[in-house]
């Protein structure tokens, strides 16, 4: 550009133009971020995968309701433990992420309630039963993980 003022001292619309289409592709997303925000959303959903189908597994024991607490207290501090080291590592959210991210999180957590619902026959099918319960509840949010690491930068 040979100049960038126009006879007042303003840009010309050319180059108010130029400099606009140059700002809107500059990124200023940082390369680790995208890889962070994947991991955490994969290991959220296998967190949640993982309680579903210990919460499953678990149907009938004899200490079932303090082995349903223990559970509980575990993924509760694992999950406020993921969320603040996402929080410390990452400075930028990339395009889509929350988004994405967000769909896979409620889907993984739908599947959650309706795997743990206390009208359901837990412990029905055993341990491959827990298994697959808990396959099926972390997918969403693997999906999603993938997702937002395979997003165009």
């Amino acid at each position: 550009m040979e100049h960038l003022q126009g006879p007042e001292g303003a840009p010309t619309h050319r180059d108010a133009s130029h400099l606009l289409s140059q700002a809107g592709a500059t990124t200023v997303e940082r390369p680790g971020d995208r890889r962070t925000h994947a991991t955490s959303v994969a290991a959220v959903g296998l967190l949640w995968g993982l309680w579903a189908g210990a919460y499953w597994a678990t149907a009938g024991a004899r200490w079932e309701g303090l082995i349903t607490a223990a559970l509980q207290v575990v993924a509760l501090v694992a999950l406020i433990a993921l969320v603040v080291h996402r929080e410390r590592r990452v400075r930028t959210v990339p395009r889509g992420v929350r988004r994405t991210a967000m769909v896979g999180a409620l889907c993984t957590g739908l599947l959650f309630l309706v795997a743990a619902f206390p009208t359901v026959d837990r412990g029905a099918g055993g341990l491959p039963a827990a298994l697959a319960i808990a396959v099926g509840v972390a997918a969403p949010a693997v999906w999603a993980a993938a997702r937002v690491a395979r997003a165009p930068r």
